[in-house]
């Protein structure tokens, strides 16, 4: 099963803790927790967010962690990055995902903000 998600801008805000529970409570149902799963979507906020530990917890990983660091290099265009690197989030906003290849943007805001997550 694949499922996408969109969480509220703000990490601080308790909206995206909730939306997260919401999606986990949605997903714990018995249609789905016998199947393996793959979310996908923009979680605006990074792996040490309360919503991400929960996906954790959930028996979730984070497929960019399932490639090596050589993987993840510009040089290697056969491989695909699963996360979006982008500026602190929501604000100030130097710049946007399209820049996510320029290691000058990433190197000092290394936030991931987008993710595949899967279960199996």
């Amino acid at each position: 099963m694949a499922v996408t998600t969109h969480l509220h801008w703000n990490p601080a805000a308790p909206l995206q803790l909730n939306e997260t529970k919401e999606l986990l409570t949605k997903l714990s149902t018995s249609e789905f927790a016998q199947s393996p799963i793959i979310i996908g979507g923009d979680f605006n906020c990074d792996t040490n967010s309360e919503g991400a530990q929960r996906l954790v917890d959930a028996g979730f990983i984070d497929l960019d962690d399932q490639i090596t660091e050589q993987e993840k290099q510009p040089e290697s265009q056969d491989k695909v990055k699963f996360t979006t690197h982008v500026p602190w989030a929501p604000v100030p906003k130097l710049t946007d995902a399209r820049r996510c290849d320029d290691v000058q943007i990433t190197r000092l805001h290394p936030v991931k903000v987008d993710f595949l997550w899967t279960r199996t």
